[in-house]
């Protein structure tokens, strides 16, 4: 039996304890799944009852049954028809509780009491902050961002994903981990099963191994004599996999997935228990200048960070689908799924498409330094890796993001908490300060990425701009919209310093002309330290944009606003992440009729395979699209996999046909590049610059 509790459960914000409930008190119904901010409870902090009746026709005496949480924020508190049955606290975790003695033929009553507590302004919160919840109670992306007192705003808590009530025989697998090993033409499996019994019996597990989403005839069995306690035990068996079909992220190769499908067989039971598990056959590895290898081969990361939604039951598989495509459409290969953890079904998407995932564990800045809240932290993060231990794309956990006082007594016991359950991943302490540049942005100009702040290892980099003005005007009241009522747009996020005393953007005279300003200085922002890093691609080892998407109606980092509208930096991101990119490095932006341009053109490819006799065509255009410059190599290069080749360097002394032709009229032209393989494109860029009027030189006699 496997039975769906999702629907909609009669719910009561009483404040008291279960004996004390009434028929009286139930206020109405509320959605299960949701995040009760979702569904009316606006701004609502502490506890929400939810009961649901369910009839059950009949029950098996030879089974066990289980009440099944898929994701709860933040503490749950269970019973069943008038008993307790467990608590549970975590937001992410998926949890259950046997509840074979309790059930009754005909109606049942489930109750849970779902406490998603304000954490106390100025004392707990922000800086001794004791929920585990990441950028869901804390950010600077967030409903009211780090303001102290509207910080917490629009709460998360909730029954957020699916409820089931199901049976089991006597004995029941909770888990498998699956740990592939890389031998020369082999891969040697060990497989962990974890089994949970009631009663001490006799047991065969059978093991089926077979391709998941690829044609093959080849598959893998065998079995395995347990005498069961009971209890729970973990059980270990190694295959081995003949020339296996490896799993590779989507630019460098296929995204070969298995199946794994265990049996359990009670002797004297006619019912049998399954479980069935996707894998993939792939080792990670990063060396100490940070060059990341997958499958012994050196790969460049093309990441960016992701905080998809505030609240996870909107997190639908459609707008999984959805983000992704916008990734990959960007030439993104890679995504930090960024201090919080998210959705299996996220997980189980990239893993299809081939996506690079850094997964953190929900630590945002400051926390308490307790030993309570030490052993919590230890106790959640490990169930972080055990749950989504078998997706392939998971390559790196990381434990806490921007600490600050946590740094050295937290977080390497995070560390080694990590470390005992996955060997085989990489493992960051941290992503602090020192990996995450804003040059542009918090500070100085954008300029200064020439400088290659962050290298090798760039993990945050990026500036905020406005969406467009459909979002801008879903957002904000007219009359706070223009002119700007400020602190309404703080709440949203928007940060005004940075915007004009850093970026010195202009506002222009309506709304139109922000958004278009602020857009275009993200895109160029983008665009310039992207193309600076990845020419410098070995000295740089992997990117990570910050950020994807908003996470609410707001004004951030991100090139996707919450719509999933793209603003003009997506399109930035798209052109300088490409895998094979052709990129110009301009002397200046402003220039004489008759000055050299630019300082080198330079071809990246992050293939794993070379493009032989490639030939370079340069236009300089108007925005017209008149052609005032048309140069056609009769050169040819073979640009090498995974390579970074400079295919025309110039000094000022450049050759005539390279400067700023002599006939050009003062105004904004583009510099167009195309890569060709006979007359095929394959790849193209542009760089926008100014003609300036000729400046007349004078001697002067000092």
């Amino acid at each position: 039996m496997k039975l769906s509790l999702n629907g909609e459960w009669a719910f009561s914000l009483k404040s008291c304890r279960f004996e004390e409930l009434t028929e009286q008190d139930w206020q109405g119904t509320m959605k299960v799944p949701s995040n009760w901010e979702k569904q009316g409870l606006h701004n609502y902090h502490g506890s929400v009852w939810l009961k649901r009746l369910v009839t059950l026709e009949t029950l098996q005496p030879a089974d066990r049954y289980w009440l099944q949480f898929k994701g709860v924020d933040y503490f749950n508190e269970v019973y069943v028809n008038g008993h307790k049955v467990g608590e549970h606290e975590g937001y992410f975790q998926t949890h259950e509780f046997e509840v074979t003695s309790l059930l009754k033929q005909g109606v049942n009553e489930f109750v849970c009491r779902v406490t998603s507590p304000l954490e106390t302004p100025g004392t707990v919160w922000p800086n001794k902050k004791q929920l585990i919840k990441g950028v869901l109670n804390h950010h600077d992306a967030r409903p009211g961002s780090w303001d102290e007192e509207r910080g917490q705003d629009q709460n998360t808590g909730g029954i957020w994903h699916d409820v089931w009530l199901y049976s089991t025989p006597q004995a029941k697998i909770d888990r498998c981990k699956i740990t592939p090993h890389l031998r020369q033409n082999e891969a040697v499996l060990t497989i962990e099963t974890q089994v949970n019994v009631s009663e001490r019996c006799q047991a065969v597990l059978h093991y089926h191994i077979q391709p998941h989403n690829f044609a093959d005839n080849v598959y893998y069995e065998c079995s395995q004599e347990v005498m069961l306690d009971r209890g729970t035990q973990k059980m270990y068996t190694v295959v081995t996999i003949a020339e296996p079909r490896l799993w590779w992220i989507w630019d460098q190769g296929e995204q070969a997935l298995y199946q794994l499908t265990v049996t359990l067989e009670i002797e004297g039971i006619e019912t049998q228990y399954q479980i069935q598990e996707v894998f993939g056959i792939r080792e990670v590895f990063q060396d100490e200048q940070g060059r990341i290898y997958l499958n012994g081969r050196q790969v460049f990361i093309r990441g960016t960070n992701y905080i998809p939604t505030q609240w996870l039951s909107e997190f639908t598989c459609e707008q999984i689908a959805q983000d992704i495509n916008l990734m990959k459409e960007a030439n993104i290969n890679g995504v930090r799924v960024h201090a919080h953890v998210t959705r299996k079904e996220f997980f189980e998407a990239c893993d299809r498409e081939g996506i690079f995932v850094w997964q953190d564990f929900a630590l945002q800045w400051s926390y308490e330094e307790s030993d309570r809240f030490t052993a919590n932290a230890v106790k959640q993060i490990k169930e972080m890796v055990n749950q989504f231990y078998n997706h392939p794309s998971i390559m790196i956990w990381c434990c806490h993001n921007e600490p600050s006082t946590n740094r050295d007594y937290l977080d390497p016991l995070l560390y080694w908490a990590v470390k005992e359950e996955d060997a085989k991943r990489i493992v960051k302490e941290a992503s602090d300060f020192t990996e995450h540049v804003y040059p542009g942005w918090y500070h100085g100009s954008y300029q200064e990425y020439t400088g290659l702040p962050g290298a090798p290892f760039v993990t945050e980099f990026g500036a905020q701009a406005l969406p467009n003005l459909k979002m801008m005007r879903d957002m904000m009241k007219p009359e706070e919209l223009w002119p700007p009522k400020w602190e309404v747009w703080a709440y949203h996020d928007f940060q005004y310093d940075e915007t004009f005393n850093v970026a010195g953007i202009n506002m222009g005279d309506s709304l139109e002309e922000f958004i278009a300003n602020s857009q275009q200085y993200q895109a160029d922002l983008l665009k310039f330290a992207i193309e600076n890093y990845r020419r410098n691609k070995g000295k740089v080892t992997s990117l990570f944009q910050f950020m994807f998407v908003d996470c609410w109606p707001s004004i951030t980092w991100s090139v996707v606003d919450y719509h999933r509208q793209p603003k003009k930096g997506y399109y930035a991101l798209k052109q300088a992440y490409a895998p094979l990119l052709v990129s110009i490095e301009m002397l200046r932006k402003k220039v004489n009729p008759g000055y050299p341009l630019f300082k080198q053109i330079v071809v990246v490819n992050d293939y794993p395979y070379s493009f032989e006799d490639v030939s370079l065509k340069v236009m300089i255009t108007d925005k017209q699209g008149q052609v005032y410059f048309n140069y056609v190599s009769d050169h040819t290069w073979n640009i090498a996999a995974q390579s970074v080749c400079p295919i025309i360097k110039l000094g000022l002394g450049a050759q005539p046909f390279w400067k700023v032709p002599e006939t050009l009229e003062p105004g904004t032209y583009d510099i167009v590049l195309e890569l060709r393989q006979g007359d095929k494109v394959l790849t193209a860029n542009q760089e926008q610059f100014e003609v300036v009027a000729a400046v007349q030189r004078f001697d002067q006699k000092f």
